[in-house]
């Protein structure tokens, strides 16, 4: 704990130091000519289907739409693309789309551009996993703007879903022309959206302009700018010397220094995340971890707040489900955890591990949960058990974690698809299949069934919680820490900000100055 506290005082005195370079000149006027954005990376493509990674939905958002949108106020889903939709059967829904869009060369958007959409989609290794359960095969195109698309099966989240930029809609005609989806990585020629490309200067930025004949309301500024600076401090300066009208990707340290710059403040938005430690039970120690006993003493072991301090300066709350308290999915712990060490060894000594002989191998993706990871090494030494961390940079880290030789895992975990969350535990799956845990257990298959299986939203919900409480509070599989929020560094009067389904970018072309 002592390791914990020397943490916590640095990165005070980190934010003291940094207090004393707070720029005084206000961020200039926000234009509806232009919004600039300092992004954290570049993407790597501009075709989600091919090039599916968090750095590019920044610019995604805006050049291709989905046929749902994601409203990240309340978890729900709303028209875009498609208009309205209802159930046939369990398996089969009918989507109407909107018959006013047109494409970037003014050729009507329509279910052939779906089907051709989902049938990329469906063949391409970057989102493949997003559509194992769709039955693209037999998709049925009613007409120019109605469809059936069905699941193998029954599915809740067959509407849900959809929202996410692995399902975007591309050009068909523009497509084919270019001679492929790949040939337009570099220029998004085929895309949906309400800003097209007008030209990207690698290493330095990308200027989307509007699209004039998007069929939704027009994206309200003329142009948008995006920035790419890699470095935090320099993205939070930007931002404060008003070269740029929002940041990306605030540092927790910095958000008091530009909360003090006159014209410039750090909006703080609950996001569909839920950072969880994963326990391994079929890894490297897979005897101690199949344990109960022992996962149970780590939940009890691990100071939650001290990773809600060190890690976001606060700037999150405590999880107590795998679901974050925005999603529509969540619902209050029956059996809240508490930070107890002393029962934690109590636990450890029945267990028949109090003597210090546990030793417990984490595998960190080092970008996104080095420190949080030290924090829980720290938490677990004091408890007795020797800690040993593996940290990896997050190529490496993802196909370590298809080995599955590790002890515990954490993870930032996404809620955009609540049913990705049963992989954690779905013995149908490898850890490939991001079975993090290594279960094999009847009763965690038998409710993810019924949780995949239920089209209405309130039975879904149900087994869903049902799920949650059985693997986090009834056999401690997985752990859930906190919830960070999504710091978007932004000029005074931008309003109308919304995140995408991962909760890490914003839908900067609905931005709006009041």
């Amino acid at each position: 704990m002592k390791k914990v506290l020397a943490v916590v005082l640095g990165v005070c005195m980190m934010v003291g130091l940094l207090a004393g370079f707070v720029q005084a000149a206000p961020a200039a006027g926000v234009s509806q000519e232009k919004l600039v954005v300092a992004v954290a990376a570049e993407p790597t493509g501009l075709v989600d289907a091919l090039a599916y990674t968090s750095n590019n939905g920044a610019v995604t958002s805006a050049l291709f739409d989905t046929l749902v949108f994601y409203d990240s106020t309340d978890g729900g889903v709303r028209p875009m693309l498609a208009e309205s939709w209802e159930m046939e059967d369990d398996v089969t829904a009918v989507i109407h789309l909107v018959q006013n869009a047109v494409d970037f060369e003014g050729n009507p958007i329509t279910t052939e551009d779906v089907l051709y959409s989902f049938q990329i989609g469906a063949e391409s290794p970057s989102v493949a996993a997003w559509y194992q359960y769709y039955d693209v095969a037999n998709f049925e195109i009613v007409d120019d703007y109605t469809m059936k698309i069905r699941t193998f099966r029954p599915y809740s989240q067959i509407i849900n879903v959809l929202s996410n930029k692995a399902f975007a809609i591309v050009s068909k005609d523009v497509t084919e022309a270019a001679g492929g989806a790949e040939a337009c990585l570099q220029t998004a020629a085929n895309g949906t959206g309400m800003y097209k490309l007008q030209s990207w200067t690698q290493g330095e930025n990308m200027i989307l302009v509007r699209n004039e004949d998007y069929y939704g309301e027009k994206g309200y500024f003329d142009t948008i700018e995006f920035k790419f600076i890699p470095d935090a401090a320099t993205r939070a300066a930007s931002l404060q010397s008003g070269e740029v009208q929002v940041a990306q990707g605030i540092a927790a340290a910095t958000v008091d220094q530009i909360n003090a710059t006159e014209g410039v403040s750090v909006k703080e938005m609950p996001a569909p995340v839920v950072l969880a430690m994963a326990i391994n039970t079929g890894g490297k120690n897979a005897e101690a971890m199949s344990n109960p006993l022992v996962r149970e003493a780590l939940s009890y072991a691990i100071n939650r707040e001290a990773i809600l301090m060190v890690s976001y300066m606060g700037h999150g709350e405590i999880a107590d489900s795998m679901f974050p308290s925005n999603s529509m999915y969540y619902q209050p712990a029956k059996t809240p955890y508490t930070y107890d060490p002393e029962k934690a060894k109590a636990l450890l000594e029945e267990a028949g591990y109090g003597d210090g002989s546990l030793t417990v191998d984490i595998l960190v993706n080092s970008v996104y949960n080095a420190t949080d990871a030290e924090v829980i090494q720290n938490n677990l030494q004091a408890v007795g058990v020797n800690c040993e961390l593996e940290l990896l940079e997050i190529v490496s880290w993802i196909q370590a974690t298809w080995e599955g030789q590790y002890d515990c895992i954490p993870s930032n975990f996404f809620t955009s698809n609540p049913l990705d969350l049963t992989k954690t535990v779905d013995s149908r799956v490898d850890y490939n299949g991001r079975n993090f845990t290594g279960v094999k257990d009847e009763v965690a298959d038998a409710i993810i069934e019924r949780a995949e299986a239920a089209v209405d939203p309130e039975e879904a919900k149900a087994a869903l919680n049902e799920l949650n409480d059985y693997m986090v509070y009834d056999n401690f599989y997985c752990i859930p820490l906190v919830s960070a929020y999504t710091l978007l560094g932004m000029a005074d009067g931008i309003t109308n900000v919304q995140l995408v389904t991962q909760g890490d970018h914003a839908y900067y072309g609905m931005l709006r100055v009041e």
